[in-house]
């Protein structure tokens, strides 16, 4: 059930903007054209511009400890089954880039956070659903940062935190892929939103918006929010969001899209690094001023 849907305005300079979080939504978004979230998409990758690389957290990775994908080519995943043909026609295969995917690695072990390289693993459908529409081109290296399954939110934040230089130095684009809300389990869920799904969309509208520890704080119990087993019975797609949190020196949240299928919220929003004075100057602003 499709439900009113807002994007950002085309005006919206995002061209410095290199921290995104992305609800990657089902699958054949890939080739639904007529859906919000696919021309969302489209319009997103022209407005971030041509980063130096991409890395993507998304919520089909998931591992006992981090790890990193090293393939010089790696290969798509075509992690779903009983789609239409055209879904596995669609190839979208970018180079890699070991040489990032190593320095991802080496930054998050300074922050205490071991990781491996994986050489085999590809690029799963939270990956190359939103990017093949973002960047159509393949022409951008793209490596993909597992989630550590402990969903443990601190360890999150510092992963983050360890990208930071990357990101606000080299240019790399770093994007987490889930959604916002994301129940499988109730069926009533594909029918209509929900009030359950409206507040926990409000509630993390709420956190993304607040900055620093702040910021951090806000999710840090997020396995205990009253309505995380309604928006989340289990929340791998939740968690690529706390990543982008901890990514040092972001200011307020800025929400890049809006639109409802029933009660998955596929919301997204962009995290701009800002100077201390305008990250002073924005702390009195209403959020809905952003």
């Amino acid at each position: 059930m499709r439900q009113a849907s807002s994007s950002i305005k085309s005006t919206t300079d995002l061209s410095k903007t290199r921290v995104v979080f992305v609800s990657h939504g089902a699958p054949t978004l890939a080739i639904d054209r007529q859906h919000p979230s696919h021309q969302f998409f489209k319009q997103l990758g022209k407005q971030l511009g041509r980063p130096k690389a991409i890395v993507c957290i998304s919520a089909h990775w998931e591992e006992q400890k981090a790890a990193v994908n090293t393939a010089l080519a790696p290969p798509q995943i075509y992690d779903f089954y009983g789609f239409p043909d055209e879904m596995y026609q669609i190839k979208w295969t970018p180079a890699g880039s070991p040489d990032i995917a190593a320095r991802v690695a080496e930054a998050l072990r300074a922050e205490g956070i071991e990781c491996r390289g994986d050489p085999k693993h590809g690029l799963d459908h939270g990956t190359w659903v939103p990017l093949h529409l973002m960047y159509p081109e393949a022409d951008i290296p793209v490596l993909q940062l597992s989630l550590i399954d402990s969903f443990e939110p601190r360890l999150h934040f510092r992963m983050g935190k360890a990208l930071t230089a990357l990101v606000k130095e080299e240019d790399v684009l770093v994007i987490g892929s889930g959604l916002i809300t994301h129940n499988l389990r109730d069926w009533r869920a594909f029918k209509k939103r929900e009030q359950w799904a409206v507040d926990f969309d409000k509630w993390v509208e709420e956190g993304v918006t607040k900055t620093g520890k702040e910021r951090e704080d806000h999710f840090a119990t997020f396995k205990q929010h009253p309505l995380i087993h309604d928006a989340h019975p289990r929340v791998e797609h939740f968690v690529p969001l706390l990543p982008l949190v901890g990514v040092s020196g972001t200011g307020k949240a800025i929400k890049l899209h809006e639109h409802w299928d029933g009660s998955f919220s596929m919301a997204a929003y962009a995290f701009p690094f800002v100077t201390p004075e305008e990250d002073s100057a924005t702390t009195s602003a209403p959020a809905d001023e952003l």
